[in-house]
Parts: C-alpha cells; sequence; structure tokens
C-alpha cells in the first residue's frame, strides 16, 4: 500500500498558519518579557533601597554622599550607587580604574550600576569634595508637578532624600556618556522622564520622600 504524504499546497498551508500564530504570539511573548526586566529592576531597586535604609539607621539618619567626576572613564559612572553600602557590608563591590562602586549592574546598561543621587554632599572618585549635590524639584511635589523648579541642595529643605534609578529601555548610552544627566530639566524626578508603558521607554526609578521616609517612583502611582 502506498502511504500519501502531504502535498506542496497542504505543507504550504500548514507554514503559513504557523507563521500566522507567530506573528501573534512574538510580540505578546515579547511584552511579557519586557513586564518581568521591569519587575526585577523594581526588586532590584527595591533591594538597594532597604541597604541605604539600612546604612541611614547605622549612621544618625545620614545617607551617603553622590559621586560625580568629569574624568573619562569615570563619566559612564557618574551617579554610581555609593561605595559606602560596600564598606558596611548590604551590597558587593564594583571597580574599574579609581571608581568603587556598589556593583548591582543595570540590567539596561550592564557596564554600570543603577544610579544614585542624593541632595547634599557631592564628592569626585578620588575623594575630593565638590558643591553640594542638587535636584531640581517642584514646590507643589509630590502631591502634584505643577509650577516652577526649585534648585534643592540642602538636604533638609528638600522633598526627597534620594533618588535611585535605571536607566530604563531605549536610552541613548552616547549621549548619556557626552551630555552626563542634566538635572536642571527635573531629571529624574518629573513624570516625564519616568517609564512610560505607552512609550516602552523612561528612566525606572525609586525615591525617597524626606518627609515621611515613604517611597515613591514608577513601581506605584503617585
Amino acid at each position: 500500500m502506498v502511504k500519501k504524504g502531504f502535498s506542496l499546497v497542504e505543507l504550504l498551508v500548514v507554514i503559513a498558519i504557523i507563521a500566522l500564530l507567530m506573528g501573534i504570539l512574538c510580540p505578546a511573548l515579547l511584552r511579557a518579557r519586557q513586564q518581568a526586566k521591569i519587575v526585577v529592576v523594581n526588586a532590584e531597586l527595591s533591594q538597594i533601597a532597604l541597604a541605604l535604609e539600612s546604612y541611614s539607621f547605622d549612621n544618625n539618619d545620614l545617607f551617603p554622599p553622590t559621586r560625580a567626576d568629569c574624568n573619562p572613564q569615570a563619566r559612564k559612572h557618574v551617579f554610581a550607587l555609593p561605595k559606602e553600602l560596600v564598606k558596611s557590608g548590604y551590597l558587593t563591590m564594583g571597580q574599574e580604574g579609581n571608581v568603587t562602586y556598589a556593583k548591582i549592574h543595570d540590567r539596561y546598561w550592564k557596564e554600570v550600576a543603577y544610579k544614585y543621587i542624593a541632595v547634599g554632599p557631592l564628592y569626585d572618585y578620588t575623594g575630593t569634595p565638590l558643591n553640594n549635590q542638587y535636584l531640581y524639584i517642584p514646590k507643589t511635589f509630590p502631591t502634584s508637578e505643577i509650577g516652577p523648579l526649585v534648585k534643592y541642595k540642602n538636604t533638609k529643605e528638600s522633598p526627597i532624600s534620594w533618588v535611585i534609578f535605571s536607566v530604563g529601555p531605549r536610552f541613548d548610552k552616547n549621549s548619556l556618556e557626552e551630555k552626563g544627566f542634566d538635572l536642571k530639566g527635573g531629571f529624574p524626578v518629573l513624570d516625564k522622564f519616568q517609564y512610560s508603558q505607552k512609550t516602552k521607554s523612561g528612566i525606572i526609578t525609586r525615591m525617597r520622600l524626606n518627609k515621611n521616609g515613604h517611597h515613591i517612583g514608577t513601581f506605584a502611582h503617585r
């Protein structure tokens, strides 16, 4: 008895159906994968936030200083997670040249760690003190973002103690390395810089409110 195989037309129909199913499923799988990555980033930012709170508890309610450096080798590590978290045993150490930082690499920029900006003391990576670190924040924050931005560089006056963030998906690495992070426009606090489900881009943040110690950011709606 002769076994009947698939005809060419039948084979093409099967291939077309598989291609159609792949076309339907792939975008959904990519969205799920992206959402899972965002969840992981938020979980890691939460871990860093816990380390910062623990450090503050052990150091008279103070938080580690911010670090920045215009040295080409250190430029991409601007606002690196503070090495104090390493010395205190909360996080593991990362090292590149004279740059020492807490090593939890940003999942959207694996060459560097997540970023940290705290209002108050600012140092370069050699330990030289610079001018105080500032943030531009609306006076109405966090209840709203209406009104002019105010330059806060005093820890007690600022509505935010610190911000930790991931550069998020679709960031421009070259632009960041060349220009650094421009804080004058309200980065990284304002909503317009935050990750948007609509655009699938923006930074992923966690911020500590100075008044009550609560955390806000892209992980929760304000």
